[in-house]
């Protein structure tokens, strides 16, 4: 969407994720802290979910090959760049792997891999996919053998929340007209999930490797996994609409533009977290503090907007002109 046709409810949404996204990778960064282990769950709840539902719902069965190729092609630049720094300029000696991909990259080859299952799909009733899929992810942990590999535990785990979107198109591709009424148990449920990945921070904590999609169940949940990824999926549902039904749908200045921006910023981003997980030890001595912690985590936010400027969108604007 462009111009005109564009609902400033979504790019909203879309930039207060990507805020949510550095702020969760900054987090990552000192996890040791339990503030920041708090503040790393609450968000990898739903910001990936999220991202993933508003993908589906503005999918379009046109120029679907272009689309594909695009974002393989990104898979392929976030993954020659991330490595190139890690090995050449941090002095890393890792080894590249071509089918296994356990980093951002990621999310370039779900999407791709999404959009061409969608669109080989399209006859098929939305619903009877959004079940199958559901099942699919639910039982994905079983096997140990998926993982990484082309992303598949992931692709399994998150195309749910796609098909999701596409099931939302008729009401809500062009903005959601929600009264107070549902503002307020939005305002309840998040409310809930922040203080449950507070104050019982260690119960909780034992669902990160479920909402990371990444991982298998291990031995303490294995023979009830199935279950706990579907209490996971229910949490992602419930706080990402939850959080959809408070995103203003009018335009906002700066914000709304800078919400069409997402992808650069998760470009960069992650290229700067590669530099700053290798001072661990002087973030933990800097966020000791509570100034620290809260000057680390108004820098995530102000990264967001800094790498949100124009002038970030290249080397990425090229594949935007491919997807045309």
């Amino acid at each position: 969407m462009s111009g005109k046709n564009r609902v400033y409810e979504w790019d909203n949404l879309k930039f207060l994720l990507m805020v949510l996204v550095v702020l969760g990778h900054f987090a990552d960064c000192c996890i040791q802290e339990p503030l920041f282990k708090s503040i790393y769950l609450c968000i990898y709840a739903f910001h990936m979910p999220l991202f993933i539902f508003v993908s589906g719902l503005l999918h379009k069965n046109e120029n679907v090959a272009k689309k594909v190729v695009s974002y393989v092609c990104l898979f392929w630049l976030f993954k020659i760049s991330f490595f190139a720094v890690r090995n050449y300029m941090l002095g890393h000696e890792l080894t590249f792997s071509v089918f296994t991909e356990d980093g951002a990259p990621w999310y370039m080859l779900a999407l791709a891999v999404f959009m061409l299952l969608s669109y080989a799909l399209r006859e098929v009733n939305a619903k009877y996919i959004f079940v199958f899929s559901l099942i699919i992810g639910c039982f994905a942990g079983y096997d140990n053998g998926i993982g990484d590999f082309l992303v598949l535990s992931r692709i399994f785990v998150f195309y749910p929340f796609y098909v999701l979107g596409i099931m939302a198109q008729g009401k809500a591709k062009n903005g959601l007209e929600v009264s107070w009424g549902w503002k307020i148990p939005g305002v309840v449920i998040l409310l809930a999930w922040i203080w449950l990945c507070g104050c019982k921070l260690d119960f909780m904590y034992t669902y990160r490797g479920l909402f990371t999609g990444r991982n298998p169940f291990w031995e303490d949940i294995y023979s009830a996994g199935c279950l706990y990824r579907l209490f996971c999926y229910g949490i992602s549902i419930l706080t990402g609409m939850a959080l959809v039904v408070l995103v203003p749908s009018r335009k906002i200045p700066v914000i709304s533009k800078f919400g069409r921006r997402t992808l650069q910023v998760y470009f960069w981003h992650w290229l700067l977290i590669a530099v700053l997980m290798e001072y661990g030890e002087e973030i933990g001595a800097f966020c000791a503090t509570p100034f620290g912690k809260a000057a680390y985590m108004l820098a995530a936010i102000a990264l967001t907007f800094i790498l949100s400027l124009k002038v970030f969108g290249y080397p990425l604007s090229f594949m935007h002109r491919i997807r045309k």
